[in-house]
């Protein structure tokens, strides 16, 4: 499982550090062991507006260009990676297994931060990739147990990849100190706790920490793709 920054839209055409890493990351992910059989994506840039999550079931996804004012290359990028019903079918099964409530979409196509990162990293587009979306009507614990939910296709080769931002506020950003982190009594005990935290992101007990995060974030949808993440890597029931 992978939290990655969607980054700006140039991100394709400037090279970056983190553009290097993403290529980077490409070439260990092509190895045998670690090549996945299918990508699921949850983005940012995709947010139901009802409770129930949405499973892209395109088998050929179109390339969205969610974004304007950039380059006029850029919204001429296709990335030409291929669905498919039989995967589409075992994210819905995970989510059932979890009573997450969800339904197909075989119309979405795939967003900025799906594309645009996943181009770097599988270049070839050969790796089928299918988009799940967030819900703007749940909140947080709901997205780490989602998280929880994806987190089972791993065991099937699945690969899960969340893209958003740990930070959404660039004009107004700063670093504060975070308290030392206590002892454990298991793994899994701590990513339980890690998790909790995560879910409290703006209702720190500090005035300052939390006026600070709702800065970073005055709209949520860029940090929950973390705690899908988050809840991927947890135990599992």
């Amino acid at each position: 499982a992978l939290f990655l920054p969607i980054g700006s839209p140039t991100l394709l055409m400037e090279r970056s550090e983190y553009s290097d890493f993403l290529r980077e990351l490409g070439i260990q992910m092509h190895y045998p062991e670690r090549r996945p059989t299918c990508i699921v994506c949850v983005s940012a840039r995709w947010i139901s507006e009802t409770e129930e999550v949405k499973v892209m079931s395109s088998p050929s996804p179109k390339t969205v260009h969610d974004f304007f004012g950039f380059a006029e290359s850029l919204y001429q990028v296709q990335y030409l990676a291929r669905g498919d019903a039989e995967f589409a079918a075992q994210v819905g099964e995970a989510l059932e297994r979890w009573e997450i409530p969800w339904k197909f979409d075989g119309t979405r196509g795939y967003d900025l931060g799906c594309w645009s990162p996943l181009s770097l990293i599988f270049p070839a587009a050969d790796v089928p990739i299918l988009q799940v979306s967030l819900s703007g009507n749940l909140d947080e614990a709901f997205h780490v147990r989602l998280g929880k939910a994806l987190g089972e296709l791993r065991d099937c080769g699945f690969l899960l990849v969340c893209t958003g931002g740990v930070t959404h506020s660039l004009l107004d950003l700063s670093f504060g100190e975070s308290d030392p982190n206590p002892a454990w009594q298991s793994a899994d005990e701590a990513w339980d706790a890690r998790s909790s935290k995560l879910c409290s992101w703006n209702k720190h007990k500090d005035d300052n920490i939390r006026i600070a995060a709702s800065s970073s974030h005055p709209t949520r949808e860029h940090f929950l793709p973390l705690l899908v993440a988050s809840g991927s890597g947890g135990p599992r029931s």
